[in-house]
């Protein structure tokens, strides 16, 4: 079966799986200084598993001068690819037109997209190229730092992140003043008693 066929009767969580490993591939290919001239009728999927043969035809060396932004365009082309899987489209093709109709009809086009890969198609669109595997890291990345930092904001969060010891003492702090407090009181109270 050929990818657009395939991508087309993906679940959404399988569909995101499979553009992640498109563009782990893609993402491959350029890193050995080539890129890809395809259609996805030329991609070939058996049993679940995308043919990477079936590029074998469609890869040309940007070393060769062929197209020095091939790179961003296989980016560009695999994104358009994706929204119109997620958007259920039946024809697949690329051109300069289509990019410039989404770009400009953006947030329609995002409407069946999962809400964490909105901000990748729209700095994709607004010419922020980067591959989705990149972007997704650097999300993660971002997420579990705001996250860390949320925590150590606070004092209790500073006692448990071991690097401001700060904030340690301020947890203790007012337990052990009124722990203080009550044995001078229960002093100064015996004291008064006897």
């Amino acid at each position: 079966m050929t990818l657009k066929e395939y991508l087309l009767n993906c679940e959404d969580d399988e569909l995101i799986k499979k553009l992640i490993y498109l563009d782990a591939s893609l993402k491959s290919l350029h890193e050995h200084g080539y890129y890809v001239t395809y259609s996805l009728s030329d991609i070939i999927v058996n049993d679940d598993i995308i043919d990477l043969s079936s590029f074998e035809n469609k890869v040309d060396l940007l070393k060769d001068g062929l197209d020095p932004d091939g790179d961003k365009h296989d980016i560009l082309e695999l994104a358009t690819i994706g929204l119109f899987a997620y958007n259920e489209f039946t024809q697949f093709y690329y051109s300069k037109d289509i990019v410039v109709s989404i770009t400009e009809n953006l947030e329609q086009f995002l409407v069946k997209v999962p809400e964490e890969l909105k901000d990748y198609y729209r700095n994709i669109f607004n010419g922020e190229i980067e591959y989705l595997n990149d972007y997704l890291i650097k999300r993660s990345k971002d997420k579990k730092d705001n996250i860390s930092m949320t925590s150590k904001s606070t004092d209790v969060g500073k006692a448990f992140s071991h690097q401001e010891s700060q904030g340690y003492a301020n947890v203790l702090t007012l337990p052990v003043i009124f722990i203080l407090l009550y044995f001078v009181c229960f002093i100064i109270y015996s004291l008064i008693k006897m």
